[in-house]
């Protein structure tokens, strides 16, 4: 072979070894390229059970995306997506996951599995039924989380009315036409009544608040009575001239003791009674100490009077033995009559 031949056939072989170089270092530095851009970071929009959470990844795959997302591939009931597939920027990734929750309600715990997008859907799955004021905590539109235990309390709202009796004050009133003693009610006094409304809540059952909404008030009427502040002294301190003037004296407006005038002194056998609780007189009044029996055509039934060694009193009964200037005195007691016995006194007729 020529010298010539032999350098025609190396050069070639050079540039076959040349070109062959070159492919390779274009296939792998291709292949570098290619596995930098598959690698690179990436945004993706990851739904879980319709709940969106953006995250960023350098994972390849759906399935490589979902392990690093700590998500159970053997929760997922559902994937928009294949698991193979792969993942690029921008990608929205649709997942349904099984998730465990439990409901603490009336008392009861109750769980479910489901794939759940808020507590709402968790709710509805149960078949719970939620009242106009409950409070489920968290909130109905909240997101159903893994292991998410909802708490529901059940709450009514309940009016109440609560009524409050208001007592009624007393007013006196002096009465200069009637005796120290006397009294006679003007204005019947009437208890008020306050009636005060709430709305009271309840908590599962228990006392929670209430609050005051409405107050309605009657005003108690108050109570008017008259009292008398006239005073019939001691007859002991009548003149001389009215106890020598005999059985009768029509001396009109004289001055009975302590200013209290009178038309008449009688002088009249006085005997005394006494009848079980709750007798009448024959005014129809009840017989008690200041209601004397007395003859009508000699004293007038209504009449007021002051018997010496009695007191202040009114004419209010009569008696069968009752005739002409007698009268009899109403006491207690049976022993209090028998002390009494019969005895002349003076009596005045009072104005």
């Amino acid at each position: 072979m020529s010298t010539k031949t032999i350098w025609s056939n190396f050069f070639h072989s050079r540039k076959i070894l040349i070109v062959l170089c070159s492919f390779v270092a274009v296939a792998v530095i291709g292949l570098g390229c290619g596995a930098w851009i598959m690698s690179e970071e990436k945004e993706v929009t990851l739904s879980v059970n319709s709940n969106d959470k953006v995250v960023r990844t350098y994972t390849n795959t759906v399935k490589e995306l979902l392990e690093e997302q700590k998500i159970d591939l053997d929760d997922i009931s559902s994937v928009g997506v294949a698991l193979d597939s792969k993942i690029y920027d921008g990608q929205k990734v649709p997942v349904e996951v099984t998730n465990n929750y439990k409901v603490l309600v009336d008392g009861q715990t109750l769980k479910v599995s489901m794939a759940a997008k808020n507590v709402g859907d968790v709710l509805n799955e149960a078949n719970i039924t939620l009242g106009e004021h409950d409070i489920v905590e968290p909130k109905v539109s909240a997101a159903a989380t893994t292991d998410l235990v909802i708490d529901i309390h059940r709450v009514t709202i309940e009016e109440e009315i609560r009524e409050t009796e208001l007592a009624y004050s007393v007013e006196t009133q002096k009465d200069s036409t009637m005796f120290s003693g006397e009294k006679a009610v003007l204005q019947r006094g009437k208890t008020g009544l306050q009636a005060d409304t709430y709305l009271v809540t309840y908590r599962d059952g228990e006392y929670y608040s209430e609050e005051l909404v409405n107050s309605d008030v009657t005003e108690p009427v108050t109570e008017i009575v008259a009292v008398g502040t006239v005073v019939v002294a001691s007859v002991n301190n009548v003149n001389s001239d009215n106890e020598d003037s005999g059985n009768e004296s029509t001396a009109s407006n004289q001055v009975a003791p302590n200013g209290m005038s009178y038309s008449k002194v009688l002088t009249c056998k006085a005997t005394a009674y006494h009848e079980s609780e709750g007798s009448l007189t024959k005014s129809g009044t009840l017989s008690r100490v200041g209601a004397i029996a007395v003859d009508p055509s000699v004293i007038p039934l209504g009449t007021k009077l002051y018997v010496e060694g009695y007191g202040y009193c009114v004419a209010e009964d009569t008696g069968g033995l009752i005739k002409g200037n007698r009268i009899d005195v109403y006491l207690n007691s049976e022993e209090e009559c028998i002390n009494w016995g019969v005895k002349s006194v003076t009596v005045y007729i009072l104005n």
